[in-house]
């Protein structure tokens, strides 16, 4: 399988909202394709998610999975999963600051403390058209809300933070690795 091209920050079609998927195209054999493209390509980068507008298709699809790291040995497994035409229905009273970057800032080397609530109630479609609602908490719901934004033409670069938090990728991974121990 080939790994996809990562679109970077600054392409305008990375700005776009993005359209929602009708059932029938959710369980498409093309669908179902390009899912398995990006499932390997986050695999390949090592990320924890990857949206469709970072592979330039304005599409309402992500995926997302959670392992342990070597700069986040203690993280909780979540195993990857299809996310279509995603909602989130409220948010947590609590908050949680905490480090991100981004796979189409990657070129750019840039990390930064992002704000977001610890806790959310999302809805969404699966990889067979099923509505899915749950609440979803700590780092899975930070990254489920990193790449809702991408659907909505966002980066964590446009979410409230200390912009003297900005980070290049080798400070951030030095950071990590002491913090690792």
């Amino acid at each position: 399988m080939k790994q996809l091209k990562l679109v970077q920050v600054g392409n305008p079609l990375f700005r776009k909202t993005c359209t929602r998927f009708s059932d029938a195209d959710i369980v498409s054999g093309a669908t179902k394709q390009i899912v398995d493209q990006m499932m390997y390509t986050m695999r390949k980068i090592h990320g924890v998610g990857l949206a469709a507008p970072q592979i330039g298709l304005q599409k309402q699809l992500f995926v997302l999975r959670l392992q342990p790291t070597k700069y986040r040995p203690h993280i909780k497994i979540v195993k990857p999963y299809t996310v279509f035409n995603p909602q989130i229905l409220s948010n947590g009273v609590q908050t949680n600051t905490d480090w991100e970057g981004c796979f189409s800032v990657a070129k750019a080397g840039l990390f930064a403390e992002v704000t977001r609530p610890q806790s959310i109630k999302v809805k969404y479609q699966n990889a067979r058209a099923e509505i899915i609602e749950r609440t979803i908490e700590g780092l899975e719901a930070r990254v489920f809300q990193h790449e809702y934004d991408h659907l909505q033409g966002q980066v964590f670069l446009n979410r409230p933070h200390e912009p003297a938090t900005y980070m290049s990728a080798d400070e951030y991974k030095a950071m990590r690795a002491r913090q690792a121990g």
